[in-house]
């Protein structure tokens, strides 16, 4: 009841599918409707749930959830390499900031429409019958590109804005 109250308010919960090969409906708060329930991706290129990832019908998305690697709370200069779907979770929480942070505006529920809708629609080995099919992807945040170079402009200072360069062939 809290998930779903928190949803009327305005939050979105993403919560991990859980690690124990089984069907997320049996666990909260995976199982609740209003919650985006990440499974977990292997590590490397191929497109299949990681062995102890949980599945089925409440599966929202799946993310990287095999030997990722995190800062560590022993040392600022140290980090840790872990498996699970609770590491799944905060890409699907970074895809869910950028996509209210390009579109403040977005209710709850367009933001989460908005995660699924943008994912990845692809075959993903082991998913498990009535698995969703969707790998987390966000097409809200681009990568910048540079800016056009206006004609007579010039990155150096002292530059004059009329020169002009001609190739000459030989």
């Amino acid at each position: 009841m809290a998930i779903k109250n928190l949803y009327k308010l305005g939050y979105l919960s993403i919560a991990p599918a859980g690690n124990n090969q089984g069907n997320a409906c049996f666990l909260t708060p995976a199982r609740v409707e209003e919650v985006v329930t990440v499974a977990g991706l292997r590590d490397d290129v191929i497109d299949e749930r990681v062995i102890f990832s949980n599945h089925g019908k409440c599966v929202d998305v799946f993310a990287p959830a095999g030997k990722i690697t995190g800062a560590s709370h022993k040392s600022n200069k140290k980090s840790f390499t872990h498996s699970g779907t609770s590491l799944a979770v905060p890409h699907a929480a970074g895809v869910a900031a950028i996509i209210w942070g390009k579109e403040p505006e977005l209710t709850v529920s367009e933001v989460r429409e908005r995660l699924l809708n943008d994912a990845s629609k692809v075959e993903i080995l082991y998913a498990e019958a009535g698995t969703p099919q969707r790998i987390l992807y966000t097409s809200a945040n681009p990568q910048p590109q540079p800016e056009p170079k206006k004609e007579g402009t010039c990155d150096k200072e002292g530059c004059d804005d009329e020169v002009k360069v001609e190739v000459v062939e030989e």
